[in-house]
């Protein structure tokens, strides 16, 4: 496979193609590990092959919801507009952990720290839920369209929408 090679991305989303993913099926079951590289590679995504990914949306005491604009060196979406924080669980134990979605909400506060600065110590892994032309992130797009106008009148009780067994397909 080719290397990727565009000076207009950062040196760093380059080193990130070569973080290992989990692969799953259809059913969010592991079924496997591959870089980041190959499972975002059309070919690859074409062929039905899925990876475990995460979306966090954030909102703060009056309700608004935090968004964020991608990076125009981003590979993926460069310059778009997505939630507050999209990325993937890695292929390591503590990420992997199923019960409770741990391992997907370990990457979470991994990522949130990352990309926000927000510390790990200020988001408890127990404390977390799981839930004019502007160009949005696929992502985004979904999130807005199928839950968040279900989701806003009742921010304060959110918890009843934690469905951590359920899969939805888009």
């Amino acid at each position: 496979m080719a290397d990727v090679t565009v000076d207009w991305v950062d040196e760093h989303q380059l080193q990130l193609l070569d973080q290992i993913l989990i692969v799953v099926d259809e059913n969010d079951k592991v079924i496997g590990a591959d870089t980041k590289r190959n499972c975002h590679l059309n070919e690859n995504i074409e062929k039905g092959l899925l990876h475990r990914a995460f979306s966090v949306v954030l909102f703060n005491s009056e309700k608004k919801v935090l968004i964020q604009r991608r990076s125009d060196r981003k590979l993926t979406f460069p310059g778009h507009f997505t939630d507050s924080c999209s990325s993937h669980p890695l292929s390591r134990p503590e990420e992997l952990e199923e019960k409770d979605a741990l391992g997907v909400r370990r990457a979470a506060l991994r990522r949130l720290q990352d990309e926000l600065g927000i510390p790990q110590d200020q988001v408890p892994v127990s404390a977390q839920d799981t839930r004019g032309e502007v160009n949005v992130t696929p992502w985004l797009r979904i999130i807005v369209e199928r839950f968040l106008n279900m989701w806003w009148p009742y921010l304060d009780e959110v918890t009843q929408f934690v469905e951590l067994d359920k899969i939805h397909r888009v």
